[in-house]
């Protein structure tokens, strides 16, 4: 289960686990996502968003930045196990079938999709 507190200190937990995400501009577009799932967001509306002052291209670049910001290496890990278990139950084919299909997801399809398969 996903637990956020948007309110007071930020915090992200994975059922009951913190997830680190460390700077500002990244709790900032996590925290627009979360409140508007299931809508598709452009980029540039994102970026201008969140950096308003900024030219495009600085806005744009620190926008990947947002995106890119890296896991703590202990939660990079366990994603990775995470991955390498579903692939191992999964099978290649239906694994990359499935990876294929969350890419072109929505936020809020992505949660119910995962939500669905823990379930079953």
């Amino acid at each position: 289960m996903l637990e956020v507190r948007l309110l007071g200190a930020f915090e992200v937990k994975r059922d009951g686990k913190a997830i680190a995400i460390l700077s500002r501009p990244a709790q900032s577009l996590f925290a627009y996502l979360i409140l508007s799932a299931g809508t598709s967001h452009r980029r540039e509306k994102l970026a201008g968003m969140l950096w308003p002052d900024s030219l495009e291209e600085t806005a744009r670049e620190n926008l990947r930045q947002a995106i890119d910001a890296p896991f703590i290496r202990a939660e990079q890990e366990e994603l990775d196990q995470d991955v390498i278990a579903a692939r191992k139950q999964l099978g290649k084919k239906a694994f990359e079938d499935t990876l294929g299909r969350g890419r072109a997801m929505s936020l809020q399809q992505a949660i119910e999709f995962a939500l669905e398969e823990t379930q079953h």
